[in-house]
């Protein structure tokens, strides 16, 4: 299930959310592990070029401000961090079960966090029109 974490930390099923959509689109930060079994790092490596493929129009459309693999202390990639500009959650949540670590079951959907993000520095966001 993808959840949220809102206000202190409290994890909310996104369900349970509003999706009312905002007069600005908001940012939302994405922490999404890999699953942690064997396989994770070779199914994604697999899929890495339909990633990017899905990926690039959406950071063309500046819909993917920020994006990359987090690190293992091994160097390896072991999870994604995105900022997405969406209008609501669910906007968010759509974009996120599209993508081929979603569908592939690289993410782990159990410990995926939607966040809703106000970034400091720079000062304004990447807007691509």
């Amino acid at each position: 299930m993808l959840s949220v974490f809102r206000h202190h930390a409290v994890r909310i099923p996104l369900t349970r959310l509003s999706s009312t959509v905002t007069a600005a689109p908001t940012l939302y930060l994405v922490t999404a592990p890999d699953c942690s079994d064997s396989g994770a790092l070779s199914r994604r490596l697999s899929v890495r070029p339909t990633h990017f493929e899905r990926a690039n129009p959406l950071h063309e459309r500046g819909v993917i401000q920020y994006a990359g693999a987090t690190l293992d202390d091994e160097g390896k990639m072991n999870g994604s961090i995105l900022v997405l500009r969406a209008h609501t959650l669910d906007d968010t949540r759509r974009c996120i079960e599209e993508d081929i670590y979603w569908e592939e079951n690289i993410w782990d959907r159990e410990k995926l966090t939607i966040v809703p993000f106000r970034q400091a520095l720079p000062n304004t966001p990447v807007v691509k029109s």
